[in-house]
């Protein structure tokens, strides 16, 4: 009899080690986070696919580049550009910054670069000085926007910026591993690799408490969308390092985030914004080239 209680005992407590972690709700770190890490990224040429149809519609081929492992938390914003936008329950330190515009984005990467001693990629009105620009226009009807809206960018510079839709989807796939032909960043199981709509409790959760995708990357599935460089516009043929049309209306999002469906979580998910749109979904990770 004193065996069969223990027996029974130790099926119990391996029951419950068995249960006891769900992986699409438990956050899962391989290792602290590290805000501003950058993951090196090497080139190469996968399918892009369209998502209303499932269809390869063109080769993208990109050149190497490094992303941030995360997404640029709210120290990261305040420590640039003097204030934390963030409000809520999701307000610290390695919480992604949120309540930002693609515009104040383009503003926050040239003045990283110069703190750094890098080369600005990005002017307006023939400036790199975001002390020369126009005032930040809130409104389209703003007499700034038209300005703003055609900022340039120069990809041969070394400052950060934001991943071209190519850049972030190479990424997010797991670069070199895009075969693996994962639904979303790292994983066919949602919730291993994402806040979403299913486990975030409505809240913004703090960078890397998600397992990485293959490279290290974490988070480019849920938690926020994440702003890139490119116009929302129909895919180009064939094409090596492409930035997308020089005009539009809206930026691509990419992503998902912590109010989003599984389908909206996917890997070659693409939505658009406008760029001087501001809410607390959207957030971005920076990017730098040789």
């Amino acid at each position: 009899m004193k065996n069969c209680i223990i027996a029974i005992v130790m099926f119990a407590g391996l029951f419950l080690v068995s249960c006891g972690h769900d992986d699409n709700t438990d956050p899962s770190p391989y290792e602290a986070p590290v805000p501003g890490a950058m993951v090196s990224v090497q080139g190469g040429t996968f399918d892009m696919v369209d998502p209303s149809s499932d269809q390869v519609i063109n080769a993208v081929t990109v050149s190497d580049f490094s992303i941030g492992k995360y997404e640029v938390t709210q120290k990261e914003w305040s420590d640039i550009m003097g204030s934390n936008p963030a409000s809520g329950n999701s307000v610290g330190d390695n919480y992604p910054v949120y309540h930002i515009s693609w515009f104040e984005i383009v503003m926050y990467c040239n003045k990283r670069s110069v703190e750094e001693g890098l080369t600005p990629c990005y002017s307006i009105s023939a400036s790199t000085d975001p002390e020369d620009w126009s005032t930040l226009p809130v409104y389209s009807s703003d007499p700034s926007f038209a300005d703003w809206n055609a900022v340039e960018c120069n990809w041969s510079a070394n400052g950060y910026r934001l991943p071209t839709e190519a850049e972030w989807e190479y990424a997010a796939r797991g670069g070199a591993h895009w075969t693996d032909s994962y639904e979303y960043s790292g994983s066919d199981i949602l919730g291993s690799v994402a806040w979403h709509d299913g486990n975030s409790n409505d809240l913004t959760h703090t960078i890397g408490t998600k397992l990485p995708n293959q490279l290290g990357i974490s988070d480019m599935s849920g938690n926020l969308y994440e702003f890139c460089w490119d116009w929302n516009a129909t895919y180009a043929g064939d094409v090596t390092d492409p930035t997308g049309p020089g005009t539009g209306e809206f930026r691509i999002v990419r992503g998902g985030s912590w109010m989003s469906m599984d389908a909206n979580c996917v890997v070659d998910g693409r939505y658009g914004e406008y760029p001087n749109s501001v809410y607390d979904y959207n957030g971005f990770r920076v990017v730098t080239r040789p």
